[in-house]
Parts: C-alpha cells; sequence; structure tokens
C-alpha cells in the first residue's frame, strides 16, 4: 500500500499558500487528451510542455505563457506536434549556392551529424546535366555550422575512372567502421548507368577513388557491374523477357540501407517496358555494399487501374522485416502507398501488392522506434492542390501495428515550403530527420534545401 501512494505522489504536484495547499496531477499531453469527462475548472499540470491547464468546458487551455512552445491553446497533436518538428527545422544544405538539393541520407556518429545529398548550382530541377553529390557535416549541437564536402560531380575523373557529362543522382550512405562512411550514388561510365562508391574518413576528411558497385543476378554467382543492362537483364528473369526494355530508362537506390539479421537490405528502384510498369527489387550485401545480390520484387501489374505510367508503379522502397518476413512499402501515383511481403525463406517471391495509404506521390519513410514501435512518414493528403500532382507539404506520422494490419494516422507535419523524402538516423534511443524543403521557394517542386530536424519521443 505505501509503495501505490508513493507512486501516486510521485505523479503529483503540490502548491501551498498561507490559507490551504492544493495537490494537482501530472500528466503527459496525450494523457490529459484522452481524459473522459474532465469537469470545467478542473487544472492538471501538463508534462509535456510544462504548463499548467484548466479544463474550460470544451477543451484543456494553458494557463500560462511560458508553456514550452510559446503558443499558449493547444487543440490538436497536429498542431503541437507538427509545428514543433518544422520550427525547429534547420538548413543544412550549401544553400547560399545551391538552386536545387534533393534525396538526401543522414548518419550521426559520436555527435556528428553527416547529411549526404544531390544538389545543383546552375539549375533548378531533377536531372540536370550539372546535378552533384554533396555531403554536409556538423555537430548535432550547432547544425547551422556546417562544412561542405564535394563527393562527385559531373566529367570528374577519379583512379581509373571519368564520369561522363551527366547529372548524378540519388545517393545513398552507410557506416562500414568506426572512422568510414561509404558514399553510394548514381553516375555514368561510357554511356551506361552504373551505381558507384567511394568512401570517406571521418577523422581525416580523406575519399577514395571511385569503384563500381558489383551484383549478381538471376540466382547466378557471377559477379557483375550493377548498371542499367543488368538490372534490366534481372527483371526478365524475374517477370520474363521483354520485360527489362527500359520506359523510364534509369534506375536508382532508393531505400534506406537496413541491416536485417546478419545482412544488409536495400532496394533498387527501375522503370521496365512490358506494359510500362516500374517496380523495386530487393538487394542483399554481405561485404557493406560493394556487391549486392538481386532477389525478388513485387509485380506491379496486380495493382488497379489502365494507366500503367501513373497506377502500375511501385517505385521508392522502404524496409521493414519481422522474424520470418521481409516487408516492402513503396509508392504509387494513382495507388497511394503499397504493402507487399516476403518470407525469408524465398525473397524471390513477393505476395501481390495491397494499398494501404491513400497518397503516394512522395517517398515512404517506415521505421522502428525503439519502445514506441512501427511508425511511418508518409505523404498527407492535405499536401495535394486542386490542378496539382502534389505540392509535397505535408507528411502523415502513421502508427503501424505490429501484424501489419491498421495504420493510424497520429498527426500531420505541414510546411507550405514543402516537407517530403525524409531520411532516419536512430541516434541515443531518439529518431533524427532530413528531408527536402523550399524555404527559398527557387523551384516548382519544393526541392530547394535539405533540412533537418528531430522526432521528438514526447511527440508520440
Amino acid at each position: 500500500m505505501k509503495s501505490i501512494i508513493t507512486l501516486f505522489l510521485s505523479l503529483c504536484i503540490h502548491f501551498k499558500s498561507y490559507s490551504q495547499s492544493i495537490t494537482l496531477p501530472k500528466l503527459t499531453f496525450t494523457e490529459i487528451q484522452a481524459l473522459q469527462f474532465p469537469e470545467e475548472g478542473q487544472i492538471l499540470y501538463d508534462l509535456t510542455f510544462k504548463c499548467l491547464r484548466v479544463y474550460n468546458g470544451t477543451k484543456w487551455i494553458s494557463t500560462t505563457q511560458n508553456s514550452g512552445m510559446g503558443v499558449e491553446d493547444y487543440t490538436s497533436l497536429s498542431k503541437v506536434y507538427g509545428e514543433t518538428f518544422v520550427n525547429t527545422a534547420l538548413p543544412v544544405s550549401k544553400f547560399e549556392t545551391e538552386t536545387y538539393a534533393h534525396s538526401s541520407y543522414i548518419k550521426i556518429i559520436n555527435n556528428t551529424c553527416y547529411v549526404l545529398y544531390m544538389c545543383n548550382d546552375k539549375e533548378n530541377f531533377e536531372g540536370g546535366i550539372n546535378q552533384k553529390i554533396r555531403l554536409s557535416t556538423f555537430n548535432l549541437l550547432m547544425p547551422t555550422q556546417k562544412t561542405i564536402t564535394e563527393i562527385a560531380q559531373p566529367s570528374q575523373t577519379s583512379g581509373s575512372f571519368t564520369l561522363d557529362n551527366m547529372g548524378l543522382q540519388v545517393p545513398n550512405m552507410l557506416q562500414i567502421s568506426q572512422d568510414t562512411l561509404r558514399l553510394f550514388f548514381r553516375g555514368s561510365v561510357s554511356k551506361n548507368r552504373t551505381i558507384l562508391y567511394r568512401d570517406y574518413s571521418l577523422t581525416t576528411g580523406a575519399l577514395t577513388n571511385f569503384k563500381t558497385v558489383k551484383a549478381t543476378i538471376a540466382r547466378n554467382q557471377s559477379i557483375v557491374p550493377l548498371n542499367l543492362l543488368n538490372v534490366y537483364a534481372h527483371l526478365d528473369y524475374l517477370f520474363g523477357p521483354g520485360h527489362g526494355i527500359g520506359e523510364i530508362q534509369d534506375f536508382f537506390m532508393t531505400s534506406e540501407i537496413e541491416k536485417i539479421d546478419d545482412a544488409l537490405y536495400s532496394v533498387i528502384s527501375v522503370g521496365s517496358g512490358l506494359g510500362k510498369t516500374t517496380t523495386s527489387i530487393l538487394v542483399k550485401s554481405t561485404d557493406n555494399g560493394a556487391t549486392w545480390s538481386f532477389l525478388g520484387a513485387p509485380d506491379p501489374r496486380f495493382l488497379p487501374g489502365t494507366n500503367s505510367m501513373v497506377t502500375k508503379y511501385m517505385w521508392e522502397g522502404a524496409i521493414t522485416s519481422s522474424s520470418t518476413e521481409i516487408y516492402l512499402f513503396c509508392r504509387s501515383v494513382n495507388n497511394g502507398i503499397t504493402l507487399t511481403k516476403a518470407n525469408k525463406s524465398n525473397l524471390y517471391n513477393f505476395t501481390i501488392p495491397i494499398k494501404i495509404w491513400n497518397t503516394g506521390n512522395a517517398k515512404p519513410l517506415v521505421f522502428n522506434y525503439p519502445g514506441i514501435g512501427l511508425i511511418g512518414l508518409f505523404e498527407s493528403s492535405s499536401s495535394i492542390e486542386p490542378n496539382l500532382l502534389s505540392n509535397r507539404t505535408a507528411l502523415d506520422v502513421v502508427r503501424i501495428s505490429n501484424n501489419y494490419s491498421a495504420f493510424t494516422k497520429l498527426y500531420t507535419i505541414s510546411d507550405y515550403s514543402g516537407i517530403h523524402t525524409p531520411s532516419y538516423c536512430l541516434y541515443n534511443n531518439e529518431i533524427f530527420i532530413s528531408y527536402t524543403g523550399d524555404k527559398l521557394r527557387r523551384t516548382p517542386k519544393n526541392c530547394g534545401q535539405i533540412f533537418f530536424s528531430r522526432l521528438k519521443r514526447n511527440s508520440f
């Protein structure tokens, strides 16, 4: 009984005046919002926003000006948590000179943050001939004091390779040791689109020469370059002859590189010719991303609709896993976010994709937040405007049930200047996010800057 009383007192705050004393319950904002049948005039202490709240008969309002966020009245989780995320976000790309920035990946090591992204100093659209790859480095406590490192640019010579005069695309990043990041990007060598990498030393800043990423395809153990021709050959193996005749004529490594069991997994998204479909291939590496084994891919022809270029479309995947299966989330212009899975005993065989979210014009992100569970960041329907495909100005924060059967929107993060294409890093038990936006309003698709923020644990 004594322990119960002690617990109760720890959850209360005590006030004392000359005439009387009052003990108030201490609750989180979420717990306060969940209270049933509160009485008008009831007062509580909000642990989340460090303020007193009184129930006015219809809602809980703050009774103090200093409520932790500088806003007196919080009426919705979307307003509170969404605005907090956006208001604390800082630009970390080289926005002083860049006219375009997009597709970032983030790592944090020993309180230093590394954000790899593609950008352009001359053109303001994706795929421009001058598009290059940069790395932004900054201390976690001082993100405004960044250092920019040039990683790769068109026509650059490194070792035995000279890149073609073609824009570089969609980087990715992997920590392979305490001192080394492996930096990937899609370039072109001798007019053959290829994924390359170079290693970056955290202590010296030195970069190794370019190397081509290798692959094994079609269950064949022969090692080949990870280039467009071999990616299409693997599609022919999976879906039949002719499927690999390129319609989009390009491919990218589009998901986070995730460690599952004893291997690394990612996704190669590629346009195909048969039926003008687009799919994403699961790939696996056991040598720190130097070589990737190509596995299965969901068949987008099972998706509903007749306009193949916008419906039969599974692009930019996100990977999660259970003890027995690997799950793949992809986006589709008209079919929203789709989900499919493959058993670990046969990763060539994916289930028929099902639609789990209505909006899919921007890359999905899914991660496990320790102690909270599976969380998705999906494009929100509120980011769609009439007569526009998407201006990508809102992300829904979604709780995903452990059995992947329920998808519940918790709140929405909105920014009129753009918020999309997020990447995540788990560091010190919290999730940090890099994403694309454009507060400078330089680009029509909100791809002008890379931002950095934190998805705070107390927002769940």
